[in-house]
């Protein structure tokens, strides 16, 4: 038996040096994921793909260029994603970093805030991040990185706070960041009396996977968006059970209305 295990050591290790190596690259994804830095990264891997066809093919000159500024490139890399490497570092190892996100929580958070914002007429747009980055839009806003909760909600989009004004941007439980630009739809056929912000909560979900909430400022009525299409004139329990369904969950009040 110890000689047949000893027989399988070395795929064993293969086995393990495979699956550290694919969590590695996908830490790397997750960190530049949705970003800017994400072409930056791709014209990398073109640089290193350049380095080795001219390493194959003789092409001296080229491949002393590259190497020598290979170094600094390096250097570059670290200062450009300094803030991202610092925040995936800090991540590391917790819970939400491999996908287990507090999202059920955050959910509720999201609705108790609505039962506030909608009956006292208080503007909101809300986008919900999925698995489609949103860190290009986030880029545009405040940065927050701030723990959920439906007090924090409430209070940014108060009449003058410096920043009711944009989208909340929440990624797992986390508000990420406020007052963020996101782009407005120019779908045709979109009905020319919706507003900044719907138009908005239609834009982002035209690219993204995400779901946006809006709360009117004229009449407290709370619309949702998602692929694309805005349903307007929503109940609180409507957008707890759409929230529900795109996250794929499943209420548990839902469930014992149904067995009722």
């Amino acid at each position: 038996m110890p000689a047949r295990l000893e027989s399988l050591k070395p795929i064993i290790i293969a086995i393990a040096d495979m699956g550290i190596l694919s969590l590695l690259i996908y830490w790397l994804l997750t960190i530049v994921r949705g970003t800017r830095a994400a072409q930056v990264l791709g014209g990398v891997v073109a640089l290193a793909v350049f380095y080795r066809v001219a390493a194959q093919i003789g092409l001296v000159g080229l491949e002393s260029f590259i190497g020598y500024i290979a170094p600094f490139t390096a250097i570059g890399l670290v200062v450009l994603f300094k803030s991202e490497i610092r925040r995936s570092l800090t991540q590391l190892g917790s819970q939400d970093m491999f996908g287990s996100p507090r999202r059920e929580e955050a959910l509720e958070d999201i609705v108790l805030a609505l039962k506030v914002l909608s009956p006292s007429r208080t503007g909101a747009l809300i986008a919900v991040e999925n698995k489609v980055g949103l860190r290009t839009f986030i880029e545009s806003g405040v940065r927050m990185d701030a723990q959920l909760s439906s007090a924090l909600l409430v209070s940014i989009f108060q009449r003058g706070s410096p920043l009711h004004d944009g989208a909340v941007i929440i990624q797992k439980s986390t508000i990420a960041a406020a007052a963020c630009f996101l782009p407005l739809t120019t779908r045709p056929g979109t009905d020319m009396n919706l507003g900044s912000r719907h138009r908005a909560a239609i834009g982002i979900t035209e690219d993204t996977d995400c779901i946006s909430i809006v709360v009117s400022e004229a009449n407290g009525a709370i619309s949702i968006a998602a692929d694309g299409v805005i349903h307007s004139g929503l109940t609180v329990e409507q957008v707890e059970e759409r929230l529900s369904t795109h996250f794929g969950r499943k209420r548990p009040r839902a469930a014992a209305s149904e067995a009722a």
